[in-house]
């Protein structure tokens, strides 16, 4: 026996609230590259190698409903913890 979901089919039971600290560490895993790729930011090209993510404080405040000064904190801390390594390209 085995269960299938339809994730979107169950995706409106959760309240839509900010993410606790866990669950923004898991979408950080979650999001990260699994293989070298390319990807395209603001006209720029950037390669993405295995274990990387692309993004900015700004799309994570908007994903995580925080404020920016709340994820540079939590990207900071992790990064001081050696759980991320972080850089920063404009």
């Amino acid at each position: 026996m085995y269960l299938m979901l339809k994730i979107n089919e169950i995706d409106n039971l959760f309240a839509d609230k900010p993410l606790t600290e866990r669950e923004a560490w898991r979408w950080l895993i979650g999001n990260i590259s699994t293989q070298p790729c390319y990807k395209v930011l603001n006209k720029n090209l950037y390669i993405i190698n295995k274990w990387q993510i692309l993004t900015s404080n700004r799309s994570l405040a908007k994903i995580w409903q925080w404020n920016e000064v709340r994820v540079r904190r939590f990207l900071s801390r992790l990064k001081s913890l050696g759980l991320i390594d972080a850089e920063v390209k404009r």
